[in-house]
């Protein structure tokens, strides 16, 4: 396998990103509130040449268009916290360490996701993306109906006053990625999700496991990225063994995105402001899945663009979040009066759609 120093490999899993590079540079704590750009960089020039000859209707569409691009951002955001959650748990709870591997540690930590999300009553944690959005997650225990009130997050939800001894140091890790490091584990009580654990059987008050660098790159960023950095060879690696951890996995997540945006567009009366508000829902799934496959279904229950004296509504969306590609698939169907315009991101994926005019 290739070696290299960690330096370098944190160097490029951030320029790669879990999925979610501009929300994850903008929320380096649970309060920052990123807000959608009116421009992003990347956008395409947008192609109104058959637009059914309605300036206000190329307008709500190229408003509509680019506002959906920011469910590349939210996807890319659940399934950063799907992959990383045990990696988040392993090493952004670093009081189990003694005080030269919690500083070692400290330069891993700032290269891991973060979670920006808020809690509120009822298990719901929320993040805001300005003065009228919101992004709602909420955690469900296995196979129930049942929200995770408690932090899943917090080493102490699952384990109080856990601590870990370790056969190398994490200057040798680092000199040695994928050398396997013995972590001794032991616990004090148990905390309210313990159960969540070992597959619900009692956790030892000690166990091991053994866990490399390249291991931990694993768990926290997936089999994709470490297996382009380190090689193919890789994939014929057996997965980390997380222990009683690993079930953690098996506890499922869902979202609900209440958007409401402004884009400034040029309708028929010159300068104006197009608002954009839709309700998506990426349906439940566990961590595991998410995290292995990098996808989200999204049910849109609802799109209105108003734009001059156009306004545009949803009729139909098979939208879904892929993570390989950092992209929407499906298709978008919407409606403005006698005219339809259909936003297609195909089957392999787009961060912007291809535009189709069903005209009068």
């Amino acid at each position: 396998m290739k070696r290299t120093s960690v330096h370098v490999l944190m160097a490029i899993i951030l320029t790669l990103g879990a999925g979610c590079g501009e929300i994850e540079d903008a929320t380096t704590s649970p309060s920052a509130q990123p807000a959608p750009a009116s421009v992003e960089p990347d956008a395409p020039a947008f192609d109104a040449s058959t637009y059914c000859g309605s300036r206000d209707l190329a307008a709500a569409t190229e408003a509509t268009d680019r506002s959906i691009h920011e469910l590349v951002t939210c996807g890319g955001m659940q399934v950063g916290l799907a992959q990383g959650m045990v990696g988040l748990l392993l090493v952004s709870n670093d009081r189990m360490y003694d005080e030269p591997t919690r500083q070692a540690l400290q330069e891993l930590r700032d290269f891991l996701p973060s979670n920006p999300f808020e809690p509120l009553d009822e298990g719901v944690w929320r993040m805001r993306m300005g003065p009228q959005s919101i992004f709602d997650l909420t955690f469900y225990a296995p196979g129930t109906d049942t929200p995770i009130v408690h932090d899943p997050f917090d080493m102490a939800s699952y384990l109080v006053g856990l601590e870990a001894t370790y056969a190398l140091t994490f200057e040798q890790m680092q000199a040695e990625p994928e050398r396997k490091n013995r972590w001794t584990f032991m616990w004090d009580e148990l905390g309210p999700l313990h159960h969540l654990m070992n597959d619900g059987v009692d956790v030892p008050q000690t166990f091991v496991l053994e866990l490399s660098l390249v291991d931990l790159i694993r768990v926290v960023y997936g089999d994709e990225t470490a297996t382009w950095f380190w090689g193919e060879e890789l994939a014929d690696e057996p997965r980390p063994d997380l222990g009683p951890f690993d079930s953690l996995l098996d506890i499922e997540m869902e979202s609900h995105i209440d958007f409401v945006d402004e884009r400034t567009v040029t309708t028929s009366a010159g300068a104006d402001t197009a608002t954009i508000t839709y309700l998506v829902h990426a349906t439940r799934s566990t961590v595991r899945d998410i995290a292995a496959t990098g996808r989200l279904d999204l049910q849109m229950t609802g799109l209105t663009t108003e734009a001059g004296t156009r306004t545009l509504t949803l009729q139909e969306s098979t939208l879904a979040y892929a993570n390989r590609q950092r992209r929407l698939t499906g298709v978008l169907m919407l409606q403005s009066g006698p005219d339809d315009v259909v936003l297609d991101f195909g089957d392999e994926g787009a961060a912007y759609p291809q535009t189709h005019w069903a005209c009068e």
